[in-house]
């Protein structure tokens, strides 16, 4: 028998076998579905449940795909990580990664997700299961290219999953506050304590600012002071409660700016 012959009817790689499955395909279209179209649309408890199942399955098949002799200490890792990542234990972990600003990630503490780590006994069989022999040297191209596409998407479906997803809700008109003190005094108040704003000069009528996902504008008041208004709010909760975050806003923020500002002066 000719090499080319032998190399025709080898059986297809381990990687290929399980980047290429069926189940392993649908985990990864359901992260994406899920992460990107319906908790947009949704949020809700069953959107989260999801994504945990999805990534439970997919996670371990990509990197035993790659490390086949290494299965059981990838199980086991997934396993402990997962029980790790939903606990308060990882909270310093969550709060020292996102404090350098690269790919801000975030997790709900909810006990019930650990159910999803029943999706590792039908991962831990996908991962053991016979390679099959390939049918033909094209084919064999053709999952090569399919598998190297699946464990891009893969990998990307697995890192989006906790990233911090954001909701725009914007306040309702007339949500404004007046403080006794001249917009620039104001404006440079909200500097100093962590706001940024998005004008250069205080020569408009109004300056913009941002801070902890709010936005709100300054504008003068007649005859003296400033007009503080609570515009919109983006948050990384799809059922934010408004009127918490602006009772939240007045005690924190605007008590605060009405002792700084006593008079107009």
């Amino acid at each position: 028998m000719s090499p080319f012959i032998v190399r025709y009817h080898r059986p297809a790689p381990r990687t290929v076998e399980i980047l290429t499955a069926p189940g392993f395909v649908t985990a990864v279209l359901l992260l994406v579905v899920n992460d990107w179209i319906l908790k947009a649309a949704y949020g809700n408890w069953w959107t989260g449940k999801l994504s945990d199942f999805a990534g439970l399955y997919a996670f371990p098949l990509l990197w035993s795909a790659f490390l086949p002799g290494r299965r059981a200490i990838i199980f086991a890792l997934t396993g402990a990580g997962f029980l790790f990542w939903k606990s308060p234990l990882s909270d310093p972990a969550i709060a020292a990664w996102n404090a350098l600003g690269l790919w801000p990630v975030r997790r709900v503490i909810d006990y019930t997700d650990w159910i999803a780590l029943l999706a590792l006994v039908p991962a831990a069989r996908a991962a053991t299961v016979s390679p099959a022999s390939g049918r033909g040297r094209w084919l064999g191209v053709v999952r090569r290219a399919v598998a190297a596409g699946m464990a891009v998407c893969a990998a990307i479906a697995i890192m989006a999953t906790s990233t911090a997803p954001s909701y725009h809700y914007d306040f309702p008109a007339g949500t404004t506050y007046p403080i006794l003190g001249a917009r620039p005094a104001v404006r440079a108040f909200f500097l100093a304590h962590d706001w940024e704003s998005t004008d250069d000069n205080l020569g408009v009528t109004a300056d913009t600012l941002t801070g902890d996902g709010l936005r709100i504008t300054l504008q003068d008041r007649t005859p003296c002071g400033t007009s503080i208004a609570l515009v919109a709010l983006d948050s990384n909760e799809s059922d934010e409660d408004l009127a918490a975050v602006r009772l939240k806003f007045e005690n924190e923020v605007i008590a605060l700016l009405q002792q700084h500002f006593p008079s107009c002066t």
